[in-house]
């Protein structure tokens, strides 16, 4: 009887096994061309110099360093008049804001309320033009006062002023003496004041702490912290507040005043009869 002849498959199975090595063997060559070139063009980016990979990195942290330190120049400036109106449509205090970017600094200055000055022919002081003109008859009041130009006012009334200041941080004032008058308590030093507060004391000080104070509230507003909300604040100042200043006008000076921050503009205060001899 013959033996039934078997299958191979031996030569089938070194067949693909060959093809196999063949297929490992072409993929690793093409994988080193392919880095060689790569390489090779990444040299050539470095003017085949291996120097210029640290180089480029010491480049690079010389011109941040050189840009942090240049100076920030800023030019114009702008003289604004705040007037805050009590309860009884009388003024509570009226201050001026004289801000001069090219040298950086921001100053308050609080105009007396019986300052008597003429208007035309008619002589009064500031709440007799706030009566009879409005926020303009203060306005030329303490341009005749100073002898300069006021670019802007603004006017709020105290509770206008106390819903602006609630979205701020309260404003520490250096109090001189203690103060126990009308329901206001405060101890002599350093006093952090809410917004009720600070309205108290801007109605009871004399006018040196009010330029003073008010300069504090500035520092609080012009600060790091809320220079990137400004838009907002002015926003909520515009349509709560009676003001001549546009959005336009706003947008003018939005950079100079995020400039003014990053420069750690000074912010101040001042008497004044100085206005007048500096304008």
């Amino acid at each position: 009887m013959r033996k039934a002849n078997k299958l191979d498959f031996s030569n089938e199975r070194r067949r693909n096994s060959k093809r196999l090595r063949s297929f490992i063997i072409a993929f690793a060559a093409f994988v080193v061309v392919l880095g060689c070139v790569s390489l090779l063009m990444f040299m050539k980016a470095l003017d085949f110099d291996i120097r210029n990979l640290i180089s480029s990195a010491e480049t690079t942290t010389e011109a941040v360093s050189e840009t942090t330190t240049e100076p920030v120049e800023i030019e114009g400036g702008s003289k604004i008049v705040f007037m805050c109106e009590n309860s009884q449509k009388a003024l509570s205090f009226v201050i001026l804001v004289d801000t001069d970017f090219s040298t950086k600094t921001m100053t308050a200055y609080a105009v007396p309320l019986n300052l008597t000055v003429n208007i035309g022919n008619v002589s009064g002081n500031l709440n007799g033009h706030y009566t009879q003109y409005g926020v303009t008859g203060v306005q030329k009041a303490v341009e005749q006062a100073t002898g300069v130009t006021v670019d802007r006012y603004i006017k709020v009334t105290e509770s206008q002023l106390r819903s602006f200041l609630s979205k701020l941080e309260d404003v520490t004032v250096n109090i001189p003496r203690d103060v126990n008058s009308n329901g206001l308590i405060l101890n002599a030093g350093g006093q952090s004041l809410s917004a009720e507060l600070f309205i108290k004391y801007m109605n009871y000080c004399d006018d040196a702490q009010k330029a003073y104070a008010f300069s504090e509230f500035l520092k609080v507003l012009f600060s790091e912290k809320h220079i990137n909300t400004l838009d907002k604040l002015f926003s909520y100042a515009a349509n709560n507040s009676e003001t001549n200043i546009t959005i336009v006008d706003y947008k003018t000076d939005a950079e100079k005043l995020s400039l003014f921050v990053a420069a750690q503009g000074e912010i101040t205060y001042g008497d004044l009869s100085e206005v007048s001899a500096v304008a």
